[in-house]
Formats: structure tokens, C-alpha cells, sequence
């Protein structure tokens, strides 16, 4: 891991190395905010991980997608259809903490 010095104080999050060296499970919900294209294929989209599940809003076309990361670490089965309640919750999380944080919205 690159050690760099920074003001912590300006910063929304927490070091992951720990997590990654041990493979723990990260007890903090973490967000993801992309609103851009990238050349590499990437396409505007925002993201939310909370325990198990991993709830995915795609910019351009309203798609929504749901993952229990533990059983389908792949993300291969999107399960958002079978439980609306918890893609209600996560949106709503998520959208609280892009209010929070003044993240900037794509105009696409």
C-alpha cells in the first residue's frame, strides 16, 4: 500500500488497507459516485455496499441492479425484482448521502 499524507478532515471515508489484507467484511456502508463516461468502457452510475448486498443505479437508463456479494461475488444474478423493498432503502440511502456529500449529477 502507498502511505501519502493528506488532510483527513477533508475526506468522506475510511482506509480500506486493513480490510483488504484481512478480507474482513467492511462494517460501514461505502458509496460510489460515477458520473461520467471513461474510455475504458465505464458509464455514469452510482453504487451503494452495505453488508451483503451491493445496489448499483445505472445513469443512462434507470437500471437497477442488486447483489448479494457473498453468495454471487461475480455479480452475475441481479436479484433487484425479487426484493423491492431493499432496493427502496438503498436508493433512499443513497440519494441521502448525494445530498449529503453535494455530489454532482451527470447530464446525460
Amino acid at each position: 500500500m502507498v502511505q501519502i499524507s493528506y488532510n483527513s478532515s477533508s475526506i468522506d471515508g475510511v482506509g480500506l488497507a486493513g480490510h483488504l489484507r484481512t478480507h474482513a467484511l467492511i462494517a460501514r456502508t461505502i458509496f460510489w459516485h460515477y458520473p461520467h463516461y471513461h474510455d475504458q468502457g465505464s458509464r455514469p452510475a452510482r453504487a451503494l455496499r452495505t453488508g451483503p448486498r451491493k445496489y448499483i443505479e445505472h445513469y443512462e437508463d434507470h437500471r437497477i441492479e442488486l447483489y448479494d456479494v457473498t453468495q454471487d461475488i461475480e455479480e452475475h444474478h441481479n436479484i433487484a425484482n425479487n426484493h423491492p423493498n431493499v432496493v427502496q432503502e438503498m436508493r433512499t440511502k443513497l440519494s441521502g448521502w448525494r445530498g449529503i456529500v453535494k455530489a454532482q449529477m451527470a447530464w446525460i
